[in-house]
């Protein structure tokens, strides 16, 4: 089986990945740093705006640096998507384990509430995820939240 990070995008080409994953602390921060600079830019100003230059000034980073995690803007913005998805679950998890009894209400009021926050930002980063072939992600993000609430 193929891991989400390789499975083909559009037309059977590879869609874009992280080129390394960060393990020292200076990493992660760099990383970090990238990941957050690329949302801001995108909230504020828009894809169009969304440069692999602008993404590096605005963390405070050389594009260099910039490349040796990401490739390209799309796997930015695939990392941006997966990060999102991850915070769904957690956010689910969690009013999962502060319900009192069924915890269906709290888990669908979460649901609303990060689906109706933010929503021009999560409906780019998801359609370029999407695109990118990577639908496959996001049923395996629902089938871990309904797991959560199953095991409740």
């Amino acid at each position: 089986m193929t891991s989400p990070s390789t499975k083909p995008g559009k037309g059977g080409k590879p869609a874009a990945r992280q080129r390394r994953a960060p393990r020292q602390d200076r990493s992660r921060a760099t990383v970090a740093a990238i990941l957050s600079a690329a949302a801001q830019i995108l909230r504020r100003h828009g894809a169009v705006s969304l440069t692999t230059a602008a993404i590096a000034d605005r963390a405070g980073v050389s594009v260099g640096s910039l490349y040796d995690y990401f490739p390209s803007k799309q796997a930015i913005i695939i990392a941006l998507a997966r990060q999102l998805m991850d915070e769904d679950v957690e956010a689910i998890a969690a009013a999962a384990a502060k319900a009192v009894g069924d915890p269906t209400r709290a888990i669908i009021a979460t649901l609303i509430d990060r689906h109706g926050t933010d929503r021009a930002y999560r409906r780019k980063i998801m359609a370029a995820h999407i695109g990118a072939g990577l639908a496959d992600e996001h049923a395996q993000t629902v089938e871990r939240s309904v797991s959560l609430l199953a095991a409740r």
